[in-house]
């Protein structure tokens, strides 16, 4: 169970944690979520023209790289698999830097003239290769690129977490939806309650300052659980009691579902 205490004088009930630096002790149990695996561009492949009678049997090709995101990238990689005996005549290469181990080819761009891509936005290279004169079928091309905040950390060891307290979610924090969201923007640690909440949340009662919260402990942590993230608890240290503290602590333990990865001890904040 997580008893970290830190104090914060935004209003939120629950608050995003993204980012961590050294500082505080805190032992983690559970992996980080995986990095992003790229911008959602495509590559569209095109034989021009194809020539079976020449020797050896030669063709001309475009690739159109397409970036689909709604946002700027700035690099792409597109790699295919060639036909056995199948390969791209050397200097023959236009607008991007071709590479062939085996079957497999690796095209990236030739400059920054065609590595960045506004959204909706595309460029064109292309090269001639050689086949067999039979068969040239279209191969299937995968586009990955840079991702707008693809960048992932994994905590372990001596850490402070830092992140975004907002009150974005105390109404809509359930909804199916933001698990996703979670999940897309790498979240990976989430704190109940947030900021000076803590000092007035009662979390049998799931009240604070009188009102009863939207969100409860069992409906945050299924919540977390579904985005893939870590949750970290702020235990009552203004309110509350070492039995309050206790109990919860308890209940997470033994409650499927409700545990939290995270170790620490509270002091309060004076």
């Amino acid at each position: 169970m997580t008893t970290f205490a830190l104090r914060r004088r935004a209003h939120a009930m629950i608050a995003m944690l993204t980012m961590v630096a050294a500082m505080a002790v805190v032992v983690m149990t559970e992996p980080a979520a995986l990095a992003d695996t790229g911008a959602a561009c495509t590559a569209l492949y095109t034989i021009g023209w194809q020539t079976p009678t020449n020797s050896p049997p030669d063709f001309g090709a475009t690739v159109t790289v397409k970036n689909n995101a709604t946002y700027p990238i700035n690099g792409w990689t597109i790699t295919w698999d060639f036909p056995v005996g199948q390969s791209y005549a050397a200097g023959s290469v236009y607008s991007a830097n071709m590479a062939q181990v085996g079957t497999r080819v690796t095209a990236t761009p030739a400059g920054s003239y065609n590595a960045n891509l506004a959204p909706g936005a595309s460029t064109t290279f292309g090269f001639k290769g050689y086949w067999n004169g039979t068969s040239n079928p279209v191969p299937t091309t995968t586009c990955t690129g840079p991702s707008q905040g693809s960048s992932s950390h994994k905590l372990a060891g001596p850490l402070e977490p830092l992140g975004v307290n907002t009150a974005s979610w105390d109404t809509n924090f359930v909804d199916p939806a933001i698990a996703t969201y979670l999940s897309n923007a790498k979240a990976q640690l989430i704190r109940y309650p947030g900021g000076s909440w803590a000092e007035e949340y009662d979390w049998q009662t799931n009240q604070a300052k009188g009102e009863v919260m939207p969100v409860d402990f069992a409906a945050y942590s299924n919540q977390v659980n579904a985005a893939g993230g870590q949750k970290f608890v702020t235990i009552n240290y203004g309110t509350g009691t070492p039995a309050s503290a206790g109990a919860w602590a308890a209940q997470a333990k033994a409650t499927a579902g409700q545990g939290v990865a995270l170790r620490s001890t509270m002091s309060p904040v004076r």
